[in-house]
């Protein structure tokens, strides 16, 4: 027979699963944005903090992490991102199928041979996405004007490009970005959520305090809030 202590504790404890349970999904609302960054590569933790001064302007809460997370995601963005372990593009994929919006910005640009290979297979056999090898182009000379990529999703821009670029293939996806007349950014459903895939680098970009990639960004953050 229940004493009259345990009947308390019992009748507090109901009185309060509410409570925890809001308190609980308002942890998971607060944690539902995420950097996952390999601090090991100078490169990506340059656009890395691009990427956070982005989510910094939206007033949202964030995380930055070395790995994908297990928890539910609304965003993950992964800057400059070179081959993934297995494990990691599995757990991706269920974010993916969760409903997550997730913005990839490729780390091939300036990759080694190797290892372009690596991403290429990775990107095909993680998310169906086909790009070519960057075509072999003579160096700008000194002098010339910059190149750019023109974006004309979630805003019209143009956007400072650098390094090596690959051509992708659009097949089930949406064209966002062209680069001398090659997609080069794309968004792709897949599962419930959304696959924003950059194969130029914008994050560097957002470092310099670029307005154009800020205004961007701040479009993709928005839209992966209505995936």
């Amino acid at each position: 027979m229940l004493t009259r202590r345990q009947i308390l504790l019992i009748a507090a404890s109901g009185a309060l699963l509410p409570y925890t349970g809001l308190a609980a999904r308002e942890k998971r609302r607060q944690a539902a944005r995420w950097i996952v960054v390999d601090r090991r590569n100078s490169l990506a933790c340059e656009s890395a903090r691009g990427f956070q001064a982005a989510l910094r302007r939206t007033g949202e809460r964030f995380e930055v992490s070395d790995a994908v997370p297990l928890c539910r995601a609304e965003l993950i963005v992964l800057p400059f991102a070179g081959t993934l372990p297995q494990r990691q593009v599995s757990q991706l994929r269920s974010q993916l199928a969760s409903g997550c919006s997730v913005i990839f910005e490729s780390g091939a640009s300036f990759a080694s041979h190797d290892e372009k290979l690596r991403q290429r297979m990775m990107w095909r056999q993680a998310f169906g996405i086909h790009a070519d090898l960057p075509p072999s182009a003579p160096a700008c000379p000194v002098g010339d004007p910059p190149d750019y990529v023109r974006y004309h999703w979630p805003a019209d821009v143009q956007i400072r490009h650098f390094g090596e670029f690959f051509p992708v293939d659009i097949s089930g996806a949406e064209e966002i970005a062209i680069y001398r007349e090659g997609t080069v950014a794309i968004r792709k459903r897949i599962g419930g959520g959304e696959l924003l895939f950059l194969s130029s680098p914008l994050g560097p970009m957002l470092a310099a305090e670029d307005h154009q990639a800020a205004e961007l960004t701040a479009g993709m953050i928005q839209h992966s809030m209505s995936i």
